[in-house]
């Protein structure tokens, strides 16, 4: 009880400073426990299935709406899923650079899509992580 009221007067606290630099984490914005209740509210499944959500999507952006990965051949990866390209989220919203909401609801289409469950997109992701390691 006491954690989530230091969450809430923290939370609360935030609510109308604006970001200190260009790339705030989402949290300085929108605070990374309303994002991940959310995201757990549209993905569904259970907790473990929605800790691997909140793994992958710290890893790969931290929860920021305008993270901006790499440049590559296919484009540049985007926003909390780092979508490559970023505009494939416009399917979902055209508010896709500016909108974290539109950005989670295309993420989770993608990974029940393309991976069925979340634990299997971050299993992915990692298996990448340890194959650029011995490169």
């Amino acid at each position: 009880m006491f954690i989530v009221f230091i969450l809430l007067a923290f939370t609360v606290s935030r609510c109308d400073q604006k970001p200190q630099t260009k790339h705030a984490p989402v949290a300085e914005i929108y605070p990374k426990v309303a994002l991940v209740k959310l995201a757990n509210e549209l993905y569904g499944g259970d907790e473990i299935q929605q800790s691997c959500l909140d793994t992958l999507w710290t890893m790969e952006s931290h929860w920021n709406y305008k993270a901006k990965g790499s440049k590559t051949r296919l484009g540049q990866a985007w926003g909390i899923p780092q979508a490559l390209p970023g505009k494939k989220m416009a399917k979902i919203g055209a508010d896709w650079k500016t909108n974290p909401l539109t950005q989670i609801k295309w993420g989770v289409h993608y990974i029940k899509t393309r991976y069925g469950k979340a634990c299997y997109a971050l299993k992915h992701e990692l298996n990448k992580e340890i194959g650029r390691a011995h490169v």
